[in-house]
């Protein structure tokens, strides 16, 4: 068996995995795995800046009201390790990444439990004063932790998968997900875009988009798989 089956083989019984578990969830502890909407988001980047040392200093004097900032955020599980009463997590939108902390006496029980088994890949929704670990790492003391979209494809392989130009090429969202200098990129490129279209339009010129494809030749030859006739990409002016 060659290594790409066998790899195959390995990702189909990560998938089944992933779907028995989303199926114990949704019966055991009641989890809506396919997503829902949730407003009042605060961006990881925003969460983290919002961080405040003399309110963290000040939450373990004994009586001392908590001012720490409270945060509602969201993202993508990147990081995971679950230490008995205490679980922690690293989780990446598009601003930053985020360490949310779980501790057992904080959640109810069936949150800490979607917390401890978590996947790298699930989406997630925290809420909680931002604070610190011992270790001085700035996170997010979660009281409300839910799944909001369970992933069933693991992510690729750290030192195979994300060097694959062709998987980078075909899947961005995957590539903007492991490797946050591609979002950097791309938003770096919308806004020269951006920047060149405002400029253009202020000096009266006209945008026009051609057909992408055309019965002439124009680019390269391809077969248009709706209407089985022989088409051409066109050149493109950028």
């Amino acid at each position: 068996m060659t290594d790409q089956k066998v790899q195959q083989q390995n990702e189909s019984q990560l998938v089944a995995a992933r779907r028995a578990k989303m199926a114990r969830w949704a019966d055991d502890l009641n989890v809506y795995p396919w997503g829902h909407r949730e407003d009042g988001l605060t961006s990881l980047a925003d969460a983290k800046a919002m961080f405040d040392q003399g309110a963290h200093d000040s939450h373990g004097e004994e009586g001392a009201e908590d001012t720490r900032p409270r945060v509602k955020v969201a993202g993508r599980c990147i990081q995971h390790r679950a230490m008995g009463k205490l679980t922690f997590l690293v989780i990446r939108d598009d601003t930053g990444d985020l360490q949310i902390s779980c501790s057992k006496a904080a959640l109810p029980e069936e949150q800490f439990k979607v917390a401890k088994k978590l996947d790298y890949g699930d989406i997630i929704v925290a809420e909680g004063a931002v604070g610190a670990t011992q270790k001085g790492e700035i996170c997010v003391w979660a009281d409300r932790f839910e799944l909001a979209c369970k992933s069933l494809v693991p992510p690729p392989e750290k030192f195979h998968g994300l060097s694959d130009t062709e998987l980078r090429y075909r899947q961005r969202y995957m590539d903007m997900y492991s490797n946050p200098e591609t979002i950097e990129t791309f938003r770096m490129r919308s806004n020269i875009v951006s920047k060149i279209r405002s400029f253009m339009d202020a000096q009266q010129y006209l945008e026009v988009e051609t057909p992408m494809m055309q019965p002439l030749a124009g680019g390269t030859s391809d077969l248009h798989a709706s209407s089985n006739r022989s088409a051409h990409t066109q050149i493109s002016p950028f």
